[in-house]
C-alpha cells in the first residue's frame, strides 16, 4: 500500500520554522512528504542543508529568494508594491493574497504542479495557496496558526487589516487548524464562533535535550535568553537594569540568536556593572541550541506583551527551557502566565516593566541554591511526563489521520 502524500507549505526557512521542522520529523516516516520552502537570507541556508539533509526520505522544494536571484524576487515584490499603492490610494485592497507575500505567486505556481493528498500551510502568507490548491485539487488542507496573525502588528492598520482579511477569507473553510497555544485557539474561537481548532504545544523532542544538572552549583549563576532574532523590544532590557543594580553576586547572561551591532551595544548600555558578564552568542542551529542549554541555571522569557499575539502565544523557548531543566523566570503575559500556574514550582513571574522584583527573584535563586536545584528538577518532571514533541505528535498524527 502507497503512504499519502502530504505537502506542506511555508513563506520562510526552514530553520526560521522550527514547528514544522517538528512536524516533519513526526511524519516523514508514516508518509511522503513534499516540503516546500523560502530561501531568503543568506546566513540560514547552512541551517537549512542541514536540516535537509537529516531527513533524505523528504522531497525539499526551495524557491530563491535571495539577493543573487534578484530578478525573481524584483519582479513579485514590485508587483506587490504596485497593489499596496493601489490599495492605500482606494482604500480597498485588491489580490490581498499577493498584497500580504511577495512570494506568493511563485509559492502557488509551485504547488499546483504537484500531486498530493493533503497540503498542510504554515504562515499567513501562504493561506490563499493551501485553500485553493486544496480546492483545485479536491483533497483536504490544514493550517497550522503557530500566532494569533491578526493579533499581531497591532499599530500598522494595514498588515493588521490584511492579515484579518486573509483570516476571514480562508480561515472558518481550513479542513484541519491547529494552534501553537491554548489561548491563540480560544481567540480564534472566539473570532470565529467555535471554530474546530486544536492545540498542538510548540515542545520539542527530548532527544534534543541532554546532561541535566541534578545536583546544587554554588557558582556563577548563569542566565540565557534565545530567539532567531535579538532586538530590544524583546524585555531584555527589564533583566539587564536588574542585573546592573545587582552587588552582592555575580551572575552570567548569555543571549543566542542573530543581532547587529547596535543592538548590541544598547542593551550593554544598559549593564555597566563589571561584576557580571553578558555573552552574545550569535544564531546557532535548534539542535545545538537545545543540546546546550542544560549547561544553565535560569531560562529567561522576557516577552512585553506588545500586541495581542505576543500577549497569548507560547514561544519555543519557553519549552525549550524546561525541557533542558531550567528553572524560568518568566514577564507575565496572560499565556506565560497561565502556563506557569499550569506547571507550577518551575519558577517565577513577574510583572512586566517591574525592575525591583526581577532583582530579588534572582536574588531568591542565589541564596537558595535548594529552590532552584528544585525548580530545575520540577521542570524535568513535567518535560518527562507532558511537555515533550513525542505527546505532541501523537496528537498531531490522529488529527491527521482523521482528515485524510
Amino acid at each position: 500500500m502507497s503512504k499519502a502524500i502530504i505537502l506542506i507549505v511555508t513563506t520562510t526557512h526552514l530553520a526560521k520554522n522550527p514547528r514544522l521542522v517538528k512536524e516533519i520529523d513526526a511524519l516523514h516516516q508514516d508518509y511522503k512528504l513534499i516540503v516546500i520552502f523560502f530561501q531568503l537570507l543568506p546566513h540560514y541556508k547552512s541551517f537549512d542543508e542541514t536540516i535537509i539533509k537529516k531527513y533524505p526520505s523528504v522531497d525539499f522544494r526551495k524557491i530563491n529568494w535571495l539577493k543573487k536571484y534578484y530578478p525573481s524576487r524584483l519582479l513579485y515584490t514590485l508587483i506587490q508594491k504596485i497593489l499596496e499603492v493601489f490599495s492605500k490610494y482606494s482604500k480597498k485592497p485588491a489580490f490581498i493574497e499577493q498584497l500580504f507575500f511577495a512570494g506568493y505567486l511563485p509559492l502557488k505556481t509551485l504547488s499546483k504542479t504537484i500531486e498530493f493528498d493533503f497540503i498542510h500551510g504554515h504562515n499567513p502568507g501562504c493561506l490563499g495557496v493551501v485553500y485553493q490548491t486544496a480546492k483545485m485539487k479536491k483533497v483536504r488542507c490544514g493550517f497550522d496558526a503557530e500566532d494569533f496573525h491578526s493579533g499581531e502588528e497591532q499599530g500598522d492598520n494595514f498588515t493588521e487589516n490584511l492579515a484579518d482579511q486573509l483570516e476571514q477569507k480562508y480561515l472558518p473553510y481550513i479542513d484541519l487548524l491547529i494552534g501553537a497555544s491554548p489561548l491563540i485557539c480560544a481567540e480564534y474561537r472566539k473570532k470565529f464562533h467555535d471554530l474546530d481548532i486544536s492545540v498542538i504545544n510548540n515542545s520539542f523532542p527530548k532527544k534534543q535535550f541532554k546532561n541535566h544538572v541534578t545536583e546544587s552549583n554554588e557558582g556563577k549563576l548563569k542566565l540565557v535568553w534565545f530567539s532567531q532574532n535579538v532586538g530590544f523590544d524583546r524585555g531584555l532590557g527589564d533583566v539587564l537594569n536588574a542585573l546592573h543594580s545587582i552587588r552582592e553576586f555575580e551572575v552570567s547572561f548569555t543571549i543566542i540568536g542573530a543581532y547587529d551591532l547596535s543592538v548590541k551595544e544598547k542593551l550593554e548600555r544598559h549593564l555597566r556593572n563589571s561584576r557580571h558578564q553578558l555573552i552574545f552568542k550569535g544564531l546557532l542551529s535548534h539542535d545545538d541550541l537545545n543540546a546546550g542549554l542544560s549547561s544553565y541555571d535560569i531560562g529567561i522569557a522576557s516577552e512585553p506583551g506588545k500586541d495581542l499575539n505576543n500577549s497569548i502565544a507560547l514561544s519555543n523557548k519557553i519549552f525549550a527551557y524546561a525541557q533542558a531543566g531550567l528553572a524560568i523566570l518568566a514577564s507575565n503575559t496572560l499565556a506565560q502566565k497561565l502556563f506557569m500556574e499550569t506547571y507550577s514550582g518551575m519558577g517565577y513571574v513577574y510583572q512586566i516593566g517591574e525592575v525591583e522584583v526581577i532583582k530579588r527573584l534572582l536574588s531568591n535563586f542565589h541564596h537558595d541554591r535548594e529552590l532552584l536545584l528544585a525548580s530545575k528538577q520540577r521542570a524535568i518532571q513535567y518535560a518527562e511526563a507532558e511537555l515533550n514533541w513525542e505527546i505532541e505528535s501523537i496528537k498531531l498524527k490522529k488529527l491527521l489521520a482523521e482528515h485524510l
